[in-house]
């Protein structure tokens, strides 16, 4: 499952989806795409690292672009284990590593801010996935 909440993000835009993530009923682990809030100025440092502190009970988080280093620099933090954060450049990088990592029954928000074109992620999971066939 997809939650695809691509087109805009702010510090509280992305809390509150990470908050519907972390609360979504499903049988498999929720990972948080997230790239750069954008436009922050000077209080970006700080927001991305906040928005990593509340991602941290998410089971994987990939993060795209500089701010995404902030966001997954707040999760380690907070505690999230090394092992589930992982730091990206692009958009091509995020799907790569989404793929290998996806698994059946996870549940994926991908969400960054308009400029950082999130929606490549959510298209590649749509055309690179096949859905099963059921008979």
């Amino acid at each position: 499952t997809c939650i695809n909440d691509a087109y805009n993000a702010n510090p509280d835009s992305v809390r509150a989806a990470i908050q519907t993530l972390v609360s979504a009923d499903n049988d498999g682990r929720r990972i948080a795409v997230l790239g750069d809030m954008l436009e922050l100025g000077d209080a970006g440092v700080e927001a991305h690292r906040g928005v990593g502190e509340a991602a941290v009970d998410c089971d994987v988080l990939i993060t795209v672009g500089p701010g995404g280093s902030g966001i997954a620099e707040g999760a380690r933090q907070a505690g999230m284990n090394e092992s589930a954060v992982f730091e990206c450049g692009n958009n091509g990088e995020a799907w790569l590593r989404l793929r290998s990592v996806l698994q059946e029954g996870d549940v994926v928000l991908v969400k960054g801010s308009r400029g950082m074109k999130m929606e490549e992620i959510v298209s590649r999971m749509a055309s690179e996935i096949e859905e099963p066939v059921s008979h």
